[in-house]
């Protein structure tokens, strides 16, 4: 899945999909590294970007308890402790994350 934030012209990679209520209203939130170099993910919620890939492919559902189900690339669903690290914009996690993208064979 790839989106683009409005206003901007890069298509980036989503690595989570997560719903939540914010301001009475719920809403699909995409976890995204912003550029390169940032420690971490972002959040961007639907009403701020475009799909420009709605494909699915890679993402794999996981449930982090209390019913809460997220979309996340299987690297994160192996080690939920690296996903909150990433949220926590840990640089060490961001290193550890890339590597294990960049090591584990592509899925089709």
């Amino acid at each position: 899945m790839k989106i683009r934030e409005r206003y901007t012209k890069f298509t980036q990679e989503v690595y989570v999909v997560y719903w939540a209520e914010f301001q009475g209203k719920r809403e699909r939130y995409h976890c995204v590294i912003p550029e390169d170099g940032y420690p971490g993910f972002i959040s961007v919620p639907e009403s701020e970007c475009d799909l420009v890939d709605p494909s699915l492919d890679g993402l794999v559902i996981t449930n982090l308890g209390e019913g809460r189900d997220v979309l996340m690339n299987p690297v994160l669903a192996d080690d939920n402790f690296l996903y909150q690290r990433l949220i926590d914009h840990d640089p060490d996690a961001m290193r550890e994350f890339l590597y294990l993208l960049s090591s584990k064979p592509a899925t089709k």
